[in-house]
């Protein structure tokens, strides 16, 4: 069976440190039995750019902005911005470099 990549935005990240989806989380990744799933996980950072690996998932880090109430629309949309090009990257590897289309609202993201 081919690898699934679940992209997993709008926690704070993991090891979990908040609440409920956060521990969600941790306890998915922590008990995945299924070797095809490969979890991808945003994470709030204070400016730590650097990926890392928890219970087996691909952790990336998103630099907390300093913008007030406003920085949690700021985290979802980076989070998804990363996570568009991140998939629009893979396809395009699997494709032999053949430029993949995207969609209206990846160009849109992208371009934000």
């Amino acid at each position: 069976m081919k690898e699934k990549h679940i992209y997993i935005i709008g926690s704070k990240g993991i090891p979990a440190k908040y609440g409920g989806f956060e521990t969600f989380v941790e306890e998915l990744t922590a008990h995945q039995s299924n070797k095809n799933l490969k979890y991808h996980v945003a994470c709030l950072s204070n400016g730590i750019q650097e990926n890392f690996n928890h219970n087996d998932a691909d952790c990336f880090n998103i630099s907390k902005k300093n913008i007030g109430p406003a920085n949690a629309i700021y985290y979802d949309l980076a989070a998804l911005k990363y996570s568009l090009k991140e998939i629009v990257e893979k396809k395009n590897h699997r494709n032999g470099g053949k430029q993949e289309k995207t969609t209206k609202i990846h160009e849109f993201i992208i371009n934000v």
